[in-house]
């Protein structure tokens, strides 16, 4: 494989439309795994990652069972398959949002999982409910399986990146409301409070429970294909030594996750 064919050439204005309906589609997705995964620190449980086929949820705790849901960009068609032994799939091509939404729901019903998700996007500036967007509605294959090469390269970048720093670092993971893919090191150094932080931030950077400053990374193809080191990003640090929870802010992420589940509901 060729360098311009890893790093094809790809300009958002080719494929605005594409993206923004993509990016509406790995919504829908994302809130059936924010909805079915357990809460983990820094909201980790909810990403997509990159896959051999293009991005998936992994596997999600489903009754006695497992769930999982697969973008595949090969076979562009959206995979649902569950440990029971049900295969569905919803196929990715020009169609609305609510359009996708409604057929992605009825498949997970069909396939015997019930689930119930907050139907507004988030992250962005104008919004329709899921439901009720028959506005994007653009699906390029060829644009998709371009913009999922770039992030199986980025990919492989970060996890190479984030494999040489010994403190505490994010999983490599898509973030489907912004739409990006990132990795996070933590320095493990306590950050104080900034004069005008919230409740919540001051909270979790009380004296009680340090926060850890960390670095975010997201590598782009231009970035890597201009020769930006990506291990670069920040220091070598040794993982800070671990402390007990906060019991408010235990608190105070336990009503976050609480009141999740009520709107999903």
């Amino acid at each position: 494989m060729t360098v311009a064919e890893r790093w094809p050439s790809l300009p958002l204005a080719e494929w605005r439309d594409t993206a923004n309906t993509l990016h509406l589609w790995t919504q829908i997705v994302g809130k059936v795994r924010l909805a079915l995964a357990p809460m983990v620190n820094h909201w980790w449980n909810v990403p997509l990652y990159v896959s051999a086929r293009g991005l998936t949820t992994s596997a999600m705790p489903y009754g006695a069972g497992v769930v999982e849901l697969t973008f595949d960009f090969h076979e562009h068609a959206l995979r649902v398959e569950t440990s029971w032994g049900e295969a569905r799939s919803v196929q990715l091509r020009p169609r609305s949002v609510a359009d996708f939404y409604r057929d992605v729901m009825a498949t997970l019903k069909a396939a015997g999982v019930n689930v119930r998700i907050m139907r507004r996007p988030v992250e962005l500036e104008h919004v329709i409910p899921l439901d009720e967007d028959d506005v994007h509605a653009s699906y390029d294959a060829a644009a998709a399986a371009k913009f999922w090469q770039m992030l199986i390269d980025v990919d492989r970048v970060l996890h190479e990146f984030r494999g040489r720093f010994i403190g505490k670092c994010s999983p490599v993971h898509f973030w489907w409301g912004s739409f990006d893919i990132a990795v996070t090191r933590f320095s493990g150094r306590g950050v104080l409070p900034r004069a005008d932080a919230g409740v919540v931030p001051a909270i979790r950077s009380s004296p009680h429970r340090a926060r850890p400053r960390c670095r975010a990374a997201v590598v782009s193809a231009e970035h890597v294909r201009r020769g930006g080191d990506a291990r670069r990003v920040g220091p070598r640090r040794a993982r800070a030594p671990a402390r007990l929870a906060h019991p408010v802010r235990n608190a105070t992420q336990k009503r976050s996750a609480e009141s999740v589940h009520r709107r999903a509901s």
